[in-house]
């Protein structure tokens, strides 16, 4: 499902959570990126498995803004605060979803 989000260097992957939790770090939770787990090779966003799949789009935006910012240099704490108010604004305006993953998709490269 969310394969058609990888490409241009990105690859993101649905994995299982507990898995991640309890090979790499206790820590991982819904999902996460290459910028802020050093466990996650370069490129990739892991989303858990267990969402549905509006959940996995609207945290795979999350994840996406703040990857992105975070590769321009911003620091994780202010980029996550600004992806928590991308992901706020999308799960008001389910519509938006796939037209802001799409720009999403467009910015982030490995």
């Amino acid at each position: 499902m969310l394969d058609k989000y990888s490409g241009r260097g990105l690859r993101v992957m649905v994995v299982s959570g507990q898995a991640v939790r309890d090979r790499c770090s206790v820590d991982f939770s819904l999902a996460g990126h290459d910028k802020v787990y050093d466990f996650i090779p370069s490129g990739e966003v892991w989303v858990e498995e267990g969402l549905s799949p509006h959940d996995k789009k609207v945290i795979l935006v999350h994840e996406l803004w703040e990857r992105h910012l975070m590769a321009g240099g911003m620091a994780y704490e202010e980029a996550h605060e600004r992806a928590n108010r991308i992901e706020k604004s999308v799960r008001d305006s389910p519509a938006m979803v796939d037209e802001i993953l799409a720009y999403a998709r467009k910015v982030n490269v490995s």
